[in-house]
Order: C-alpha cells, then structure tokens, then sequence
C-alpha cells in the first residue's frame, strides 16, 4: 500500500515492573526513545510521542499528553489517533528497541487498510508493534468509556490482521518490561 503514516511512540506507561522511565534507558549510546525517534523518522510522514509533554519535549517533536490519564495503552493508542494527521499511524511503545527499517517496511507493505494490521510471533500478539487506522478511534473511545482497556479485546472487536513476524526479524519486536529483562538485554550480543 503506497500510503503516508503518522507514527505514534507510546511513552505513557507507569513502568512498575522496571522501576523507572523506559524511555530513557540506554542502549548502544543512545535512549530507548530518541532511537525509535530516528527509525521511524525515516520512514514515517509525521511523527508524535504521547505522553508526558513536559518530560518529553526535549525531543524536538510533538508531544500529546494522554487525554485520559490512567487508562493504559489503549489510552495512548486512542490519543495518538485523535491527534493524527494521516489515517494510518504506526504505533510502537517506547520499550521496543531493536525496531529495524526491515519490519517498519514489511508491516506498512503488508497492510491493506484494514482497522489495525499487529505483528505476532509465535502464536503470541505484540499490539503496541502495529499500523492503526484513524477511523478506530471511535471504537477506542467506546472501549474506555465501557471500562474495557485491553488491546487484545480491542483488537477482537474490530477489522484486526496480524502478521506473522519471519523468525529473522523477530527480535526486532521484543519489548523490556523488567530490570532484569533489561540487563540481559545489554550484556547479549547484537542481533
């Protein structure tokens, strides 16, 4: 699909599980954040960070701040949308930091036009690594004002495809969620 996307990098969450901003964890000289900012810059028409503006704006793009405070992913996701310029956007939480052109090209290639398009591997669903369409943000809109909050019932409500991430490209969509994730992560070699 020869289509413009927005790209919108998820940066809302409480990292409980880390114990601090994911965003700014380092890796290879760099942030986690300012990273996907370069990768995606590269392949997107626009691009925003939803988050905490005043946290983030040192990053030199847009920064939206959750429009519902509290509600997760799906909170993101839907602000991301309201705020989009283009009617598909890439969405990629900060904590994916091996993201490569490969898949970024392989996902936008792949999608149709459909609701969302979501890389999985293994059975498994990765729905912060994926193209939503602008037209859903209505549905995410019903979704939080009825409590429901998960991606993965989201995601079985609407038009959702999902591709199957080749096994060479897999690790670009691993997301690190723990300290100890985290430190394995820097002490392996590069993929």
């Amino acid at each position: 699909m020869n289509a413009l996307f927005q790209g919108i990098i998820l940066t809302g969450g409480q990292s409980k599980r880390m114990g601090h901003d994911k965003a700014s964890l380092k890796y290879k000289g760099t942030d986690f954040l300012s990273y996907e900012i370069n990768i995606l810059n590269k392949n997107v028409e626009r691009l925003m960070i939803v988050g905490d503006s005043t946290k983030y704006k040192g990053y030199g793009i847009s920064v939206v701040d959750d429009i519902f405070s509290g509600k997760g992913p799906a909170g993101g996701i839907y602000t991301g949308l309201v705020h989009s310029n283009q009617d598909y956007n890439f969405v990629l939480s900060c904590d994916v930091p091996q993201i490569g052109n490969e898949l970024i090209l392989l996902l936008m290639d792949t999608y149709n036009g459909e609701d969302a398009l979501i890389c999985s591997h293994q059975g498994k669903i990765h729905p912060l690594v994926g193209i939503y369409n602008t037209k859903t943000r209505q549905h995410f809109k019903n979704s939080i004002d009825s409590g429901k909050l998960k991606l993965h019932q989201i995601l079985k409500e609407m038009d959702s495809k999902f591709l199957d991430v080749p096994e060479n490209l897999a690790h670009q969509i691993t997301n690190i969620n723990t300290k100890k994730e985290y430190t394995a992560f820097i002490r392996k070699p590069s993929e």
